[in-house]
């Protein structure tokens, strides 16, 4: 509990010590597989005072992402349990992944290790990454916030990487860094993403997987959200902590928040399309 309090105090200490240099605003997201009509994942994240809390609504948990001490921190309310995952460690496994990938056989695996795409602008708000295996094509949006476009960059990158960590199995993350990448570099932010993938070692004639994920942005917090905030907050110092092998693993009857979250058409590429 001591440790939990003191883990809360130091989360509320960095807040205040970004709040001047950090923007707060909201980010929903939905995403989707083919042509669901229903999404298959659901997210609130809200940047508030330096600090990034991403609510995920089916399984419920949350995860909070402090950049300035490298940390994130995962909170499952069902479980009532929470864990820790420095980011140094999370860079580390997916640097591993990486040159796993770039050692396989499998084309697409090395495509997706050190992706290279061709950018272009077809039209006025559209942004499109294209290569022989995997497509983005973006409906973007203006930024004129340089300090808004730095910190969802920066989380992004984080939480594709994260993804890799916490759903074993995902795409490496690295396309997705890519995507952020040349948004950050247009000053634009994503309403919607497109994106399709084609095996490179699949029969002819080779199946697309196509997933669509669709964001609103909002430049104010609002009464709701600062309650999602204050309820994370307790839950800091409630939660009983446990390491991530035994936040992974849970009790042997009910599965992980991870394999629930998990469908078969979406656990392989969730990292290159979420956020």
């Amino acid at each position: 509990m001591i440790r939990a309090i003191a883990l809360a105090v130091a989360l509320l200490s960095t807040s205040l010590l970004q709040m001047v240099t950090a923007t707060d605003f909201k980010i929903t997201s939905q995403v989707y597989v083919a042509d669901r009509e229903e999404p298959v994942s659901q997210n609130i994240t809200l940047f508030r005072a330096g600090l990034v809390y991403d609510f995920l609504s089916l399984p419920e948990s949350i995860t909070i992402f402090d950049a300035r001490r490298g940390l994130f921190v995962l909170l499952d309310p069902a479980r009532q349990v929470q864990t820790e995952i420095p980011t140094r460690e999370v860079a580390a496994y997916n640097e591993e992944l990486k040159q796993h990938a770039l050692a396989h056989k499998d084309a697409l695996l090395r495509f997706l290790a050190e992706p290279k795409f061709q950018a272009a602008t077809p039209k006025r708000g559209v942004l499109e990454l294209t290569s022989p295996n995997m497509t983005y094509r973006v409906s973007i949006r203006a930024c004129n916030d340089a300090t808004a476009l730095r910190q969802y960059q920066e989380f992004s990158d984080w939480y594709a990487q994260l993804n890799t960590v916490v759903n074993p199995g995902s795409a490496p993350p690295f396309t997705r860094i890519a995507l952020n990448r040349a948004l950050f570099e247009r000053h634009v932010l994503p309403m919607q993403v497109e994106l399709t993938i084609v095996p490179a070692a699949a029969p002819a004639p080779r199946r697309e997987v196509k997933l669509l994920s669709k964001h609103t942005i909002a430049w104010k917090i609002s009464g709701e959200d600062l309650r999602r905030i204050d309820e994370a907050g307790q839950l800091l110092t409630s939660l009983a902590k446990v390491s991530f092998e035994e936040f992974q693993r849970g009790p042997e009857q009910q599965p992980t928040p991870q394999e629930t979250r998990k469908t078969p058409e979406v656990a392989r590429q969730r990292g290159a399309i979420t956020r």
